[in-house]
């Protein structure tokens, strides 16, 4: 059978399958506010970060150009530090529900 953790990720993601927008907190997680006021919902996961610095919290997008690739020389990706699953908001796409 399956372990606890794998039951929670699958049972996540049937929610997102089904069209219901969530935010899961891990049972440590104290919210303040309507978490889902703090949410701005353009992006299909939104998810804490517990970096420091602002490169780490809100992530750095890194670019490359090799000329030597031909018509595939750009490239862009996102480096985000410090991702934490104790935490986070996803939106009812195929997208969310696949990580």
């Amino acid at each position: 059978g399956r372990t606890l953790l794998e039951r929670k990720w699958a049972a996540l993601a049937l929610s997102l399958e089904a069209g219901i927008r969530l935010v899961y907190a891990d049972v440590d997680v104290v919210f303040g506010i309507n978490p889902f006021d703090a949410l701005s919902g353009d992006s299909d996961m939104e998810v804490l970060s517990e970096g420091w610095e602002v490169e780490d919290v809100r992530g750095h997008v890194m670019g490359s150009d090799d000329p030597a690739m031909g018509w595939s020389r750009y490239c862009e990706t996102l480096r985000a530090a410090f991702i934490s699953p104790a935490l986070f908001g996803a939106m009812p796409t195929v997208d969310a529900a696949a990580v």
